[in-house]
């Protein structure tokens, strides 16, 4: 009985622990690709494309067109405002330069408690044209 009553003393302890409390900043965490040329030079493509892996559906005008960037060769692909979906996105970056795709990365995004995050995939690309 003793024993019982130690183990339901534990189990009431256990349960009315707070969960710990996360202080987030006030960024707005946003994740930028730039693409290169062999100069070391900004290139600004002539259009993109931000796929949805899982769904093929085209993300560009939800995320990426959203803001004009002040540096062409910057393009976002994900901010704290990304619909994840779940708890990752795969995306498919397409970069058209002269009617030629001169950039297919795939990354892949995900979440932490407080902001969105890369998980995988280049933040720097370059290129050849």
């Amino acid at each position: 009985m003793k024993n019982y009553f130690l183990l339901c003393l534990l189990l009431i302890c256990a349960c009315s622990q707070k969960p710990e409390e996360v202080l987030c900043t006030t960024e707005f965490k946003q994740i930028y690709v730039e693409v290169y040329n062999l100069n070391g030079q900004l290139v600004e493509l002539d259009d993109y494309q931000l796929i949805n892996i899982k769904t093929n559906e085209n993300l560009t005008d939800e995320i990426g067109s959203l803001i004009e960037l002040p540096n062409p060769g910057r393009y976002l692909i994900a901010d704290d405002a990304t619909d994840l979906k779940g708890e990752t996105l795969e995306l498919l970056f397409l970069g058209v330069l002269n009617n030629e795709i001169v950039v297919r990365e795939i990354y892949l995004i995900g979440r932490d408690i407080c902001h969105v995050q890369l998980i995988s995939g280049e933040e720097q690309i370059i290129i050849s044209n």
